[in-house]
């Protein structure tokens, strides 16, 4: 999802083949990010690099509810966004990347692979 929406702004999908300690990194690699999808699922694996690159760790939600409602996180990715944009700045959209959208990102990948989620063994 995240790839899909960025990649016009300068930002690269580093798949783990690039740069093996983040997920994204800008054209002109002065900007990086760790993606997490909960706040409880940090790991030490890439910590050095991420350290000395200053490249924050994102995460979608936070672990817990928060009065009963899951609490998202993709203002703070879209910062991180913004800031190390190396094209099309001027017309990225604030709300860019927001929860509702990657919601129907994953139904449409879901009903495009129905074997994307099965109790069938391979």
């Amino acid at each position: 999802y995240i790839a899909s929406k960025v990649c016009d702004y300068g930002w690269i999908w580093c798949r783990g083949e690039i740069l093996t300690a983040v997920d994204f990194c800008n054209e002109e690699c002065t900007e990086f990010v760790q993606v997490k999808n909960k706040s409880n699922t940090e790991n030490s694996s890439g910590k050095g690099f991420r350290e000395d690159h200053r490249a924050p760790v994102w995460f979608r939600m936070y672990a817990e509810k928060k009065r009963g409602e899951v609490i998202t996180c993709w203002p703070a990715l879209m910062e991180i966004i913004c800031r190390g944009a190396t094209r099309n700045r001027d017309t990225l959209p604030p709300d860019l990347l927001n929860e509702s959208d990657y919601l129907e990102f994953i139904r449409e990948k879901s009903l495009q692979n129905p074997n994307l989620i099965t109790d069938q063994e391979k």
